[in-house]
């Protein structure tokens, strides 16, 4: 028997429970690599601008201006966070005004 398809057969399964483990953790603190915390905060918070709230759409005029000091931010102190950098640039490009 083959453990590969089985193996993905099981993430598969597990990512509909939402029990997926974060292999990125896991191998940063296998490799001993810190996460740079206030990158890590400011994906968090990226991320959670885009939940919806109360049944109600995402309010671009209050992200927009959130994204875009996040960026900022990003762009002044990046680190080795090259994942969470390309998320918080690719949000806050996505929300610039028209």
């Amino acid at each position: 028997m083959n453990t590969i398809p089985s193996f993905l057969a099981l993430i598969g399964l597990l990512s509909t429970q939402g029990a997926v483990p974060d292999f990125e953790s896991i191998a940063a603190k296998a490799s001993g690599v810190k996460d740079n915390q206030e990158l890590a905060r400011l994906a968090n918070e990226a991320q959670e601008d885009r939940k919806p709230k109360d049944a109600k759409p995402t309010d671009w005029q209050v992200v927009g201006p959130k994204d875009q000091a996040r960026r900022k931010r990003v762009i002044c102190t990046a680190q080795n966070d090259d994942q969470r950098i390309i998320q918080v640039v690719r949000h806050s490009l996505g929300a610039l005004p028209s």
